[in-house]
């Protein structure tokens, strides 16, 4: 016997909007921890997005697993309100760090992104273009290791990482920007 349920349109609309808030949580949460594993295999090409050492790179699977439970169940017990404030502080937030990180990448290089997509598409490897502007390993080095603590401070913000994580992290920054500059000079 098949048994009808009557529901309003609002209760429909609520339930639909429910159904998607949680999704969306969920959604983000794996969506971000996806984009750090997919972004992991790029990252040992020294160049990702805007940033160049991506966390990914330095962060191991089981990690992007725990700071991915930990960021649900914060969203978890999240308002919708608080929720739909948080992606939008964080879109704001990742637009900011993606535009200081083209910055600092352009004004390491001394060239903007227009003029290294340019020599890009003409067959110029990264190497060639670091050769031209006299960037030596060791300035090379010591940019990577920069932008490699900066995300770790990125990291300790969103999910709180305890000194013992934070500690982890930077045991792996001087073998992951050795990856890179391998990759870069070599």
């Amino acid at each position: 016997m098949k048994r009808i349920i009557k529901l309003s349109g609002a209760s429909l609309a609520l339930l639909f909007f429910l159904a998607a808030s949680a999704t969306t949580a969920e959604a983000y949460v794996e969506q971000t921890a996806q984009r750090a594993i997919e972004n992991a295999g790029r990252a040992s090409q020294g160049m990702q997005g805007g940033g160049f050492v991506h966390i990914g790179g330095l962060l191991t699977k089981g990690e992007i697993d725990t700071y991915r439970k930990r960021k649900k169940s914060e969203l978890d017990e999240m308002t919708d309100e608080e929720r739909a404030e948080y992606f939008k502080d964080q879109e704001a937030m990742r637009d900011a760090i993606r535009d200081e990180q083209a910055a600092a990448f352009e004004d390491f290089l001394g060239i903007d992104k227009d003029e290294l997509r340019e020599l890009r598409r003409d067959g110029v490897t990264l190497t060639e273009i670091l050769e031209e502007q006299d960037i030596t390993e060791t300035e090379a080095e010591e940019f990577l290791t920069e932008r490699a603590e900066d995300k770790i401070d990125y990291l300790t913000e969103q999910y709180d990482l305890s000194d013992v994580e934070i500690d982890a992290l930077l045991e792996r920054v001087d073998d992951h920007v050795a990856e890179v500059l391998d990759h870069w000079y070599n």
